[in-house]
């Protein structure tokens, strides 16, 4: 058996996180700091939905509790 390497392609990054997406593999490769994460498509899905329902939960209660709006792009 060969060990290929993947062929990634960039969907979106910045200097501390990083998406790519293999399409030999069908993973998306998922860069965090020193973290790597390879995750099949239902699996990024439903990690893209959770961070997302946390980041609103998040900003809810920061907005109730007058705080300050600590996440902002």
């Amino acid at each position: 058996m060969k060990n290929i390497p993947c062929r990634v392609r960039n969907l979106a990054g910045d200097g501390l996180c990083r998406v790519d997406y293999c399409p030999d593999c069908t993973c998306f490769h998922l860069k965090l700091g020193y973290a790597s994460l390879h995750l099949h498509p239902e699996a990024f899905l439903r990690l893209c939905a959770t961070l997302n329902a946390a980041l609103a939960r998040f900003q809810r209660q920061e907005k109730l509790a007058g705080g300050p709006a600590a996440l902002r792009h």
